[in-house]
């Protein structure tokens, strides 16, 4: 799985609109590098195998190896699906009014292969994740500072909280 984001997130950025306003410009490269630091707290990020002697579960590698469905086709299949067995709490997507308030690890992971397959979702996406490890700072103008050419101070805290957030089991996977 980190492979196949690593590869999007690339292209994502060698693909980006040059011609944007400083602001938009600003808020598209906050949103990726807040991807790009999710990504790297990926479980099958090889950088984990010195914990662990056994390789990294690739399963849903290999569903994208394989053709697996797109993001769109995900989409589209979950909201055909009925409404009654979810009629509390459905959930259509990872950005938008329907979001979750608080997902699930592999949710998360979703929203990040659903921003880095599609740039339009990509600051909502980033967004969804500064709120979830920072609920009490406005996800945007976070944004901004973090795609801003000055430094971002709280970098170091952003990445472990997406670490604490993303990968649960680091912190016992680092005492083995």
């Amino acid at each position: 799985m980190y492979q196949v984001l690593e590869g999007r997130l690339t292209t994502m950025w060698a693909s980006r609109d040059l011609n944007q306003s400083h602001q938009d410009r600003w808020l598209f490269r906050g949103a990726w590098k807040v991807l790009w630091a999710a990504l790297q707290a990926c479980p099958s990020n090889d950088s984990y195998d010195v914990f662990r002697g056994a390789q990294p579960d690739d399963t849903f590698l290999k569903v994208l190896a394989h053709g697996g469905p797109s993001a769109s086709s995900l989409a589209y299949q979950v909201s055909l699906m009925p409404l009654a067995p979810y009629e509390r709490e459905r959930i259509d997507s990872v950005v938008g009014p329907r979001a979750p308030s608080r997902a699930t690890t592999s949710f998360l992971w979703y929203g990040i292969l659903e921003g880095a397959t599609d740039a339009s979702k990509l600051q909502s996406v980033a967004e969804t994740l500064l709120k979830a490890v920072w609920p009490d700072k406005d996800a945007g103008a976070l944004l901004v500072q973090i795609g801003h050419p000055r430094p971002f101070t709280d970098e170091e805290e952003l990445r472990l909280r997406l670490r604490d957030l993303l990968f649960p089991g680091y912190n016992t996977l680092s005492s083995l």
